[in-house]
């Protein structure tokens, strides 16, 4: 794309105010975020239109868009980043013939250790691929799956671990 077609997209600058100490510049170009710098702000315990502008010079302010701020992720909105991060993996497996079925106790357990209330939700994803993603992947691999099959994922409590139980489909699928 040449610098006169980039310069024609429509572009918002907008400043996101996560948990103090924390702000975030995104620049989004039709609706989807581009960049992201985060800024760490040494002004803690002050209120965000007063660090908003000890920080940042008013001809930058003059050129955002939009200040969002955001709230701590509670545990319910917490769990739905769960829940999003399985169907991910439920859309994933379903190319390959396998149903996901994933208790409530194991989403807990898994929520309790992919969620830090610093960096919120993003440690969910490391969590889920080496607990979830990558045990059924070695199975896939291994062939135990080669036909699909259903998946229980549960917590076990003795261990303070995720149990995967496979129950592979015996029939042969045809392919298309």
């Amino acid at each position: 794309m040449n610098v006169q077609a980039q310069a024609l997209l429509p572009c918002q600058v907008v400043l996101a105010s996560f948990l103090q100490p924390f702000f975030a510049i995104v620049l989004f170009i039709n609706g989807i975020p581009i960049i992201t710098i985060e800024l760490k702000n040494q002004l803690t315990g002050q209120d965000i239109d007063d660090s908003i502008n000890q920080y940042f010079t008013p001809e930058f302010k003059n050129r955002l868009d939009a200040i969002i701020q955001f709230d701590k992720l509670n545990e319910l909105n917490a769990l739905k980043v769960v829940e999003k991060f399985i169907l991910e993996l439920e859309t994933i497996f379903s190319d390959k013939n396998l149903t996901l079925e994933i208790s409530l106790r194991a989403k807990k357990w898994l929520l309790n250790k992919g969620f830090d209330p610093l960096n919120g939700a993003r440690p969910m994803a490391k969590v889920i691929k080496d607990k979830i993603k990558l045990p059924i992947a070695n199975e896939i691999l291994d062939g135990n799956l080669k036909n699909g099959g259903h998946v229980k994922v549960d917590l076990n409590l003795k261990k303070d671990n995720i149990d995967i139980e496979l129950k592979p489909n015996n029939k042969k699928i045809l392919s298309k």
